[in-house]
């Protein structure tokens, strides 16, 4: 299952994940935007997913800053066995270490189509979440990107081959 904690509504709904479109893949996604929903969460498995807003819990009351936060450690405990990926506006990078990742939030939301498409076909691979369905032309990109470093460091002029990829 993917559990997506996110406190904004509207946010979520600016990048174009409405409630109903959150429904039609319920049978693989769960909302939880409120405490008493990280409340519920109490048996995560290993193959869960975990996408966690890092500003879920600013907002709450005192009480409901401590569930968050335990959930949190939880969640960092369980690092090894779960898959996060932590968005929040204050990440610009995109960085993958092990099963846990980080992300901007208009990245998640633009590739969760394509990451919820490959978890139902039982490929739980966070590159699709990250970089969309095309996700190993980015490995190319790079690549590229060094090589052209590379091979012009010093120059005045950069010149690439239009056949680099």
């Amino acid at each position: 299952m993917i559990y997506l904690i996110e406190d904004k509504a509207s946010r979520r709904i600016d990048y174009g994940w409405s409630d109903e479109k959150i429904a039609s893949s319920s049978n693989v996604i769960t909302l939880i935007d409120n405490i008493e929903g990280v409340r519920s969460l109490s048996c995560l498995e290993t193959n869960d997913v975990v996408l966690f807003h890092e500003s879920f819990y600013n907002t709450a009351d005192y009480e409901s800053k401590k569930t968050a936060d335990m959930f949190k450690v939880e969640l960092e405990y369980n690092s090894n066995s779960l898959h996060i990926a932590f968005f929040s506006g204050s990440k610009n990078l995109r960085t993958l270490d092990g099963n846990v990742c980080n992300i901007p939030p208009y990245v998640m939301y633009e590739n969760l189509e394509s990451f919820i498409l490959h978890y139902k076909q039982g490929e739980l691979d966070f590159r699709y979440l990250m970089f969309g369905e095309n996700y190993e032309i980015e490995d190319k990109l790079r690549s590229a990107i060094d090589r052209i470093n590379v091979a012009d460091v010093g120059r005045e002029k950069v010149q690439t081959n239009k056949n680099i990829l």
